[in-house]
């Protein structure tokens, strides 16, 4: 299962993930962090963390996530 269904079917149930892809694809050229996008989105740090990580199955701040949220969520570079 790609990550992209598994936000799918997380997205019910976590509709604020969904809105933090969409704030770190807009600031993807910021130097961002976790606490900013939680804050964003309006959910405690830890929460956010553990079902970011729960999902996705690493942290927002590993050295991959870019390349990885890039492959797998923006297929077409957008």
């Amino acid at each position: 299962m790609t990550r992209k269904t598994l936000l799918q079917k997380h997205n019910a149930n976590y509709p604020f993930i969904t809105d933090a892809i969409d704030y770190i694809k807009t600031h993807f050229t910021s130097s961002i962090n976790m606490a900013m996008v939680a804050n964003h989105v309006s959910v405690n740090y830890t929460y956010f963390s553990e079902k970011f990580k729960e999902i996705f199955d690493f942290p927002l701040n590993s050295g991959n996530f870019y390349v990885t949220l890039q492959s797998e969520l923006c297929p077409d570079g957008s």
